[in-house]
Formats: structure tokens, sequence, C-alpha cells
């Protein structure tokens, strides 16, 4: 409903002019940051975690173009492992930023900056059920 001013003036209230208003400027969402400030990168090669997994992808790319390694596959298109205790339960699930092949050898790799509990236990529970056909790495 709009007014004039003789009208608003008719109703006997005092009419006050103050300071401007500030209106609220919307802004950008604030993105989360990583709990341990990496980085996440996307390339054609997809969706990479941090800096690090993103170099260490691209090298053994180049170690699989050379012939030195081969079967390279990463994160979610490779094995995922399934970890049990000492009578049978499963404990947790262990998927591997890499997977491939090295001079006959079955590898598991991780590009890790930070070593948490919980991939340290994983990790021996890993090498514990696996690590006869499997070799763990960090990079």
């Amino acid at each position: 409903m709009k007014f004039t001013l003789a009208q608003l003036q008719a109703t006997g209230l005092p009419l006050e002019i103050g300071p401007p208003v500030q209106l609220p400027v919307e802004q950008e969402p604030v993105k989360a940051k990583s709990k341990y400030r990496a980085q996440p990168q996307v390339t054609a090669d997809g969706r990479f975690d941090s800096k690090k997994e993103l170099r260490r992808w691209e090298a053994l790319k180049q170690m699989e173009a050379n012939g030195e390694i081969h079967g390279l596959t990463r994160e979610n298109k490779q094995k995922t492992f399934i970890l049990h205790g000492v009578n049978g339960a499963i404990i947790c699930r262990y998927v591997g930023d890499f997977v491939y092949t090295e001079n006959g050898q079955k590898v598991c790799e991780d590009a890790k900056g930070m070593k948490t509990p919980v991939y340290k236990l994983k990790r021996k529970l890993f090498l514990d059920e696996h690590g006869n056909e499997w070799e763990h790495r960090e990079s």
C-alpha cells in the first residue's frame, strides 16, 4: 500500500527520517577448508584430493607409458579391500589411491601428506591380511 506525504501527516504520527539502513549484501558461500589443508585438483583425468596425489598420478602415468608398470588404476575404479579381524568379522574397507603391477608384484599405493591414526591402522590391517600378495607403498 502506498501513502502520500499528506496522508502520512494526517495520521498524526511523528515523521522522522533516521540514518540510512544498511541492507545485508549477499555473499558467496564460504567453502569449507580441508582438515589437512589439501587443495582438491580437477584435471582431464578426474578429481584428485590433493596436489600431491595429482603429481604422483602424473608420475605413475609416465612410468606406465615407459613400460615400467602396467594396469594403473585409481580410486573408485579399482579394487576395494575388505579388512577382517582375527575372528573373521569385517572391520573396515580400504581403497588406496592407485593400484598397478610392477615387475609382477601387485602394488597398492597411497599419496599421503598426513598419516592419520585411522590410516595407520588400516595400513596395518591391510598388510596383515593382504601382505603376501600385495605390496603397500606410500608416496
